[in-house]
């Protein structure tokens, strides 16, 4: 809890009792009982409040599978967008989350077809109901002191990640001193605001190498780098592979 991360993975969250809060894409949202959510992990998220007594589940799902699954096409675009995606209210029984935490917890037929296809159902079925607004904690109603001006600051780079935005122009989005803000989204975050803009961007660059064969170098500059090489590097550091062989890996399951 407390430090954003991406990951590959599309991402099931459960929360079986009490409520969660998520730093998601420049704003917070919330997951209480029964609610099931799902989205790409790639999108820089982070626990960032936890209600007492909270019990919840989360499984990932491999990118390259779930492309290969026949999903709707609109509903992965929607994933790969960012977007949160969360059950309607009265779906609570839709789907035995227990029962699958604890195949997974025992490695029992995880692999298997059985799961397998459940998981793949669970998407299916999501695809055609999820809801598509997110579900927003409004900052008047956020408690924890300094998660305000954290979401103002992950906010203002969600919006405009692709200029280019400096330290003091982050900053002012939530009225602090340039230096009061870093120190604070590292504390908050675990993460500096560089970083984080620089994951803002490698998710965008992602979703562009998945949807298409638009040239490298025209993705970066989209994505706000200033040069090539900075995004080959920022971008081969944080995916663990360049470019190029993020795409071959995963656009061809499309």
């Amino acid at each position: 809890m407390g430090r954003i991360h991406h990951h590959h993975e599309v991402e099931l969250n459960y929360v079986f009792a009490g409520e969660v809060t998520y730093l998601h894409r420049g704003s917070t949202r919330r997951l209480g009982p029964g609610r099931l959510a799902v989205f790409w992990g790639a999108v820089p998220h982070s626990l960032v409040a936890v209600a007492p007594g909270s019990d919840m589940a989360w499984i990932t799902l491999p990118l390259a599978a779930v492309r290969g699954w026949g999903l709707d096409p609109r509903f992965l675009r929607r994933l790969l967008e960012g977007e949160w995606c969360v059950a309607p209210a009265g779906s609570e029984n839709r789907f035995p989350v227990a029962s699958w935490v604890a195949e997974l917890a025992t490695a029992r037929d995880a692999s298997g077809p059985g799961l397998r296809h459940e998981l793949q159902g669970c998407l299916w079925w999501l695809a055609s109901r999820a809801v598509p607004t997110p579900e927003r904690r409004r900052a008047a109603d956020e408690t924890e002191a300094g998660l305000r001006p954290v979401e103002a600051m992950a906010r203002v780079m969600a919006e405009r990640y692709q200029e280019p935005l400096d330290v003091a122009t982050i900053a002012a989005a939530a009225g602090l001193h340039p230096n009061y803000a870093m120190t604070l989204f590292k504390r908050r975050c675990g993460l500096t605001l560089r970083d984080y803009l620089a994951h803002l961007r490698v998710t965008h660059a992602q979703r562009r190498l998945l949807e298409g064969s638009a040239k490298v170098a025209d993705i970066a500059l989209e994505c706000g780098f200033a040069t090539l090489s900075a995004f080959y590097d920022t971008f081969t550091r944080r995916v663990g592979m360049p470019p190029r062989a993020f795409r071959e890996k995963f656009a061809a399951h499309g």
